[in-house]
């Protein structure tokens, strides 16, 4: 492992300098695999073919660096501010820029590949970011309207579903009611004929009294119970 020291720190992999000023320093080359960085102030330092892959730059100022050819895969560069930095043909993959500040910087044949642009504050020029950049931008910009319209449609569909739902629940308690209503109207025609043939004559029928063979049968027409000679109000 090759350690390099510049004003009293060790640059290494690894290394663990949260803000620290290092303006201007020429670390080109150095390999600072998974170094933590947060916070640090780089401005204007030479970091040209260096090794930064899965380092964290947190907040860190690289304002006009030259990070031409540099491997920042899975680099954490939230909320960076890389404005006027020279990262000509770098590698980003899958690093995360998020809140990242890269106005004026030269992006040409930077590796973007799996970087989320959502928030970073570039100019939105091909001559400033390279055609291929601001194809990328595009893209995710048509996604994420796509994205919002397909979340509108299904919040639509899932409204227009719950107000089928509902009427068709309403409808369903509707008929319920109805036949409920009808066979309680059924019923007290029913209960009225029994009355009424009990009724005939100013009181009950002969034929009802005592405990003949037909006492207890039914009309099988209207259902109420008739005499007992076999007569009812059918």
């Amino acid at each position: 492992m090759v350690v390099v020291e510049v004003n009293g720190y060790e640059i290494k992999p690894g290394a663990y300098l949260r803000w620290v000023n290092l303006r201007g320093v020429d670390l080109e080359g150095v390999d600072v695999t998974g170094a933590d960085f947060e916070g640090a102030d780089f401005e204007g330092a030479d970091f040209e073919g260096a090794n930064l892959e899965r380092a964290i730059l947190i907040g860190t100022n690289l304002k006009r660096t030259l990070l031409g050819g540099v491997d920042l895969r899975g680099a954490n560069l939230y909320g960076a501010n890389l404005k006027g930095a020279n990262l000509k043909g770098a590698n980003l993959r899958e690093a995360n820029l998020k809140g990242a500040n890269l106005r004026e910087a030269n992006l040409k044949g930077v590796d973007f590949e799996g970087v989320d642009f959502e928030g970073v504050d570039l100019d939105f020029e091909e001559g400033v970011i390279g055609p291929d950049v601001a194809a990328e931008k595009e893209r995710q910009k048509t996604l994420a309207a796509e994205k919002k319209q397909k979340t509108l449609a299904a919040e639509k569909k899932q409204k227009t579903l719950a107000a089928e739902k509902k009427q068709k629940t309403l409808a369903a308690e509707k008929e319920r009611q109805k036949t409920l209503a009808a066979e309680k109207e059924k019923q007290a025609t029913r209960d009225k004929r029994s009355l009424d043939t009990y009724s005939l004559d100013g009181g009950s029928s002969p034929g009802d009294q005592g405990s003949g063979p037909n006492q207890s049968e039914l009309c099988p027409s209207c259902g109420v119970r008739v005499r007992a000679d076999g007569s009812c109000l059918c």
